[in-house]
């Protein structure tokens, strides 16, 4: 029996399979350690890896082993593939063992001696990754002094990447019928090689990410290679922003959230990438430089110049007192038959704002109001009227209060 040369751990496949005795004249070549390893990692546990390897070959028939036992490479997405001299070296079958070993014998044929690059190309699972930020306030809560991007990868794969590309995709996978399974890794693996004529691109110095616009979907390189190890976490840097203007912004909705201020951060996204979902915690200078953690939310994908809105709570400093001060049903609607149809109501109500921090804040109470409804009086003026809603945004000074008092109509139908 003939003894071939391993030449990895995984799974490599892209032409047909047959099963046929050894010849004489075939070579068993080895394959070097991995030149070059790019890891694209998109949503839903799914990767597209390529590896580049150097390969001895003689000339005539050459034959290549690899394994992929204890991974979860997809086998049936193996491929391999000549970069250097494609047309002297050609594949001309992958051999699977009658036993059903995870292994696979490639039969290469060569027209001359040659150290050929191949790659070896295949979709995986068990690669995860989410973006998250850390984000540093002043004081004085109008500026993010520091905002730090960074991105955790973990490996579940069975296989170690070392010295890794890393290239994260965001974007809905939508082609997930068993059916369009074909069709799937066609378009992923274009994405995953999409060439960079035509899209936006730019490379952050020293920041470390790097974002070009494919489709509906985003793609982020990593600067740099790193270390994918098998059963390990790892957290790379993604970018680092100074000095971005903060604004602080207390919103008030009964409906929503209750009877309790909920207080927000807003900030531009100034970076010409977008940011990808992720946590973001809040930490706070203080004059003596320690450091106070605020809140910690969730944020949505922020494109390029986007808004971007952090939640850290309800807060007792900022209150609003709603009261009902009046109400009158008028102009009653009756059926032939005597029964109450409809009416026309008037609701009046005192909104009280009290500010009991050291600071002017910025204050949106939003009142939500079903039915057909008109405003028939307010003592400020709304910023927003909408058919659902009266918007108001007003100023509190420091230790101070604003009252609205406003007005509407309503009608009623019953049946």
């Amino acid at each position: 029996m003939r003894k071939l040369l391993a030449i990895g751990t995984l799974v490599l496949v892209g032409i047909s399979l047959c099963f046929y005795p050894a010849s004489a004249h075939i070579s068993f070549s080895t394959i070097s350690p991995a030149s070059r390893v790019i890891v694209t990692i998109y949503e839903g546990n799914l990767s597209f890896i390529r590896e580049q390897h150097y390969l001895n070959l003689k000339v005539g028939l050459n034959e290549v082993q690899f394994s992929w036992a204890g991974t979860w490479i997809d086998s049936s997405s193996i491929k391999l593939e000549a970069l250097q001299h494609p047309k002297e070296v050609s594949i001309k079958e992958a051999v699977l063992p009658l036993d059903g070993k995870d292994f696979i014998i490639w039969k290469i044929e060569s027209s001359q001696n040659l150290r050929e690059l191949v790659e070896i190309s295949y979709f995986t699972s068990g690669l995860f990754w989410e973006a998250g930020y850390d984000a540093e306030v002043n004081p004085e809560e109008n500026l993010i002094s520091s905002l730090k991007g960074w991105v955790k990868i973990e490996n579940k794969s069975g296989k170690d990447y070392r010295k890794a590309e890393v290239i994260l995709i965001t974007g809905p996978i939508h082609l997930l019928k068993e059916k369009k399974r074909e069709e799937k890794r066609r378009v992923l693996k274009a994405i995953a090689l999409e060439k960079n004529e035509g899209s936006e691109r730019r490379i952050i110095h020293p920041q470390v990410i790097e974002k070009e616009k494919i489709s509906e979907y985003h793609l982020f390189r990593i600067k740099g290679k790193s270390d994918i190890e098998d059963k390990k976490k790892v957290k790379l840097a993604l970018f680092t922003s100074k000095d971005i203007p903060l604004e602080v912004l207390y919103c008030f909705n009964l409906n929503k959230w209750g009877p309790y201020a909920v207080k927000f951060y807003k900030f531009e996204n100034k970076e010409r990438f977008p940011l990808p979902p992720g946590p973001i915690r809040i930490l706070q200078r203080q004059t003596d430089k320690t450091l106070n953690y605020l809140g910690e939310d969730k944020i949505k994908y922020i494109s390029s110049k986007g808004k971007v809105e952090i939640n850290l709570g309800s807060t007792c400093k900022v209150r609003v007192d709603r009261k009902l001060k009046g109400y009158l049903r008028s102009r009653l609607q009756f059926s032939v038959r005597k029964d109450l149809v409809g009416y026309r109501e008037e609701e009046k109500y005192q909104l009280k704002s009290q500010n009991f921090l050291n600071k002017i804040v910025k204050l949106k109470i939003r009142e939500e109001i079903s039915g057909e409804w008109d405003l028939l009086g307010s003592s400020i003026l709304p910023s927003k009227k909408e058919a659902g809603a009266l918007e108001f945004l007003l100023d509190i000074p420091a230790k101070g209060e604003k009252e609205i008092a406003y007005h509407i109509g309503k009608k009623v139908r019953l049946r």
